[in-house]
């Protein structure tokens, strides 16, 4: 259950290193609840599931699913 996803979350802050990316294409969760999951300082926002675009220009339409990615900011302290 949702208990799970958020433990599962907790140890992608865990084995992340700062500045590394986690990226979910194909998402089964709603995405209040995968954005919310991620909404802690650990984590900065890369895609949030709409219209993305590469550096070239190219977009995110072909995709057939929403492009979710968070950055690693910092390390965790001690209770987090």
């Amino acid at each position: 259950g949702k208990d799970v996803f958020l433990d599962s979350v907790r140890e992608l802050g865990r084995v992340t290193a700062e500045g590394g990316v986690v990226m979910c294409i194909s998402r089964v969760i709603w995405p209040d609840d995968l954005m919310k999951a991620f909404d802690t300082q650990l984590w900065e926002n890369v895609h949030d599931g709409s219209l993305a675009f590469a550096p070239d220009g190219e977009a995110t339409i072909d995709l057939g699913a929403e492009l979710y990615s968070w950055r690693r900011t910092k390390e965790e302290s001690a209770g987090t």
